[in-house]
């Protein structure tokens, strides 16, 4: 038998099921840093220490999103590593601060099931909670994937469709313990508008922007996210048309062509590229 997992299909899943997701894992201030690197967090509480103590925690939390990544990462090889498509999130809630130095773990029961069509897939219904090291839970949500066959003529269990919620109400948000707003420095979030400043149907127009690139993927990587479709070119290719290549050589420089003898761009040293790009973008010299 060999040792090599092909993960779950639609048909092994059961009704009830509670699937414990390895592997726990300890956060740390270095996923502080490669979040806040990678992405443009600017929340003064899961910034500084200071901040957050002036809000009556003891440090800064961890954002909110690392700690969902963490915990859907686990999630995946168990529950969409087949996946044809992520469908949605419901009843999400975050239920406790996490700090550096806790570890996290998932467990997801199958809460509904319910096959497509076709016969050749199905959607599975999950809640997934995030525990903490001594078993607090510390995030829940529910969340529906289209995950594929493995025998299509494979008999389709009772279809069971749960009835969730169109939106978390205010009453089953939980606020952290000692949690206090009285001292929030609004110039120090940098931040003045408060709740009762905006109103529904408002359009905000935010300001920067971030460009993604290959280097965006080492965050479902690190959490680790491990789904085929989105960290497995091969994968992607015997699913969906391969989309035709994307030159990345840089242009030569005016007056300089590139060689065509081996049909490829002259090598191009960053330095001196860089700087051609800059004069370029500058323009030309007045007069």
């Amino acid at each position: 038998m060999g040792k090599t997992s092909a993960g779950r299909f639609f048909e092994d899943y059961r009704l009830g099921e509670v699937i414990a997701h390895a592997v726990p894992r300890t956060l740390s201030g270095g996923e502080r840093a490669l979040y806040h690197a990678l992405y443009p967090a600017r929340h003064a509480l899961a910034s500084s220490d200071a901040f957050a103590q002036a809000c009556g925690l003891g440090a800064a939390p961890l954002d909110e999103l690392i700690v969902f990544h963490t915990v859907f990462g686990k999630t995946v090889p168990d529950i969409s590593l087949n996946a044809v498509a992520n469908l949605g999130y419901a009843e999400g809630r975050f239920l406790a601060p996490v700090f550096p130095g806790d570890t996290l773990s998932a467990k997801s029961q199958v809460i509904g099931l319910r096959e497509t069509s076709n016969g050749k897939s199905g959607v599975v219904w999950v809640r997934t909670r995030g525990l903490d090291q001594r078993g607090a839970a510390v995030l829940e949500y529910v969340r529906w994937v289209m995950v594929r066959k493995r025998d299509p003529d494979a008999a389709a269990p009772e279809t069971v469709v749960p009835d969730l919620p169109p939106a978390v109400a205010a009453a089953d948000l939980v606020v952290p313990p000692g949690l206090d707003f009285t001292r929030y420095d609004f110039s120090l979030a940098g931040e003045p508008h408060r709740w009762g400043d905006y109103a529904v149907g408002e359009v905000i127009g935010h300001v920067d922007g971030v460009t993604m690139a290959g280097m965006s993927s080492a965050w479902p990587a690190r959490f680790p996210s491990t789904g085929s479709p989105m960290l497995s070119r091969w994968w992607r290719s015997t699913q969906v048309p391969t989309p035709p290549p994307v030159s990345r050589a840089i242009p030569s420089p005016p007056g300089r062509r590139c060689s065509t003898r081996r049909q490829r761009p002259r090598p191009v040293s960053a330095r001196s590229a860089c700087g051609w790009l800059r004069r370029r973008a500058r323009g030309p010299k007045p007069g």
